[in-house]
């Protein structure tokens, strides 16, 4: 189960600060175009729309932004750990490898920002090249 999550979060986000091979476009695409089906219920449209909103802010892809960066660090150790016959020193070696990293990514808020902004203008170019109708949210909101 922890491949596959780890396999579907690479497919849809791709990797940190790199947008260019994820799926999120055709989600929100597929998700744009079930909204104006008449193939579904009002219920099940309502529904996806709720959805597309919370996919296409701001705080949800700064938010997936922040996730890829903390798997980066995670997914190493996790997966040794996961293996049999590991050896116990390496594998402290690797937990305190990534508690470390994990701690300086805190300094990282900058970084984690321009790559959401990168990730949305690349965002906002596919969805325009689509002549989608999606818009997306490109700050935190006003309060």
């Amino acid at each position: 189960m922890e491949g596959q999550r780890c396999s579907t979060h690479k497919n849809v986000w791709f990797l940190y600060n790199d947008p260019s091979h994820a799926m999120y476009i055709k989600v929100l695409q597929t998700m744009e175009e079930k909204s104006t089906s008449d193939n579904f219920n009002d219920e099940i449209r309502y529904r996806v729309i709720s959805f597309l909103k919370k996919l296409d802010n701001f705080d949800t892809i700064l938010t997936g932004q922040m996730y890829l960066l903390i798997f980066q660090s995670t997914t190493p150790s996790s997966l040794y750990l996961q293996m049999q016959g590991m050896d116990l020193l390496q594998a402290y070696r690797m937990v305190t490898k990534t508690i470390d990293s994990l701690q300086q990514q805190g300094q990282y808020f900058t970084c984690i920002m321009d790559a959401t902004n990168k990730f949305i203008n690349w965002e906002k170019d596919k969805l325009d090249q689509c002549d989608s109708e999606i818009v997306i949210q490109g700050n935190f909101p006003e309060a």
